[in-house]
């Protein structure tokens, strides 16, 4: 995944999974919120330096495939919210977590 700069047109920063799957699930407050194929929920700053991760789901066993749209079961990752200081993420089985700082 990478960041490219709106003045130079360069990359900005760049995030590589272990998995070699992310998506960026949301933007906001300066931090970016990365779904990453390894079941993780992964906190980066503009910069791309993670600052804070999250196990929401098993790690795929390590020679499945897996696309940064879908899950290790194959279903689409459904996106991920911010309200009044919190972040809510589904997480394995159905489970919505919320994390407040």
């Amino acid at each position: 995944m990478k960041a490219i700069s709106t003045t130079t047109y360069g990359t900005a920063w760049s995030y590589r999974s272990p998995r070699g799957a992310a998506t960026v699930r949301l933007a906001a407050g300066g931090y970016v919120y990365v779904g990453d194929g390894n079941g993780k929920l992964v906190l980066s700053e503009r910069t791309g330096a993670v600052v804070w991760s999250h196990q929401l789901w098993a790690e795929p066993h390590p020679m499945e495939n897996v696309l940064a749209e879908e899950d290790w079961r194959g279903w689409v990752n459904p996106g991920i919210a911010t309200h009044g200081g919190r972040v809510f993420a589904p997480g394995q089985d159905g489970v919505l977590t919320a994390f407040a700082d």
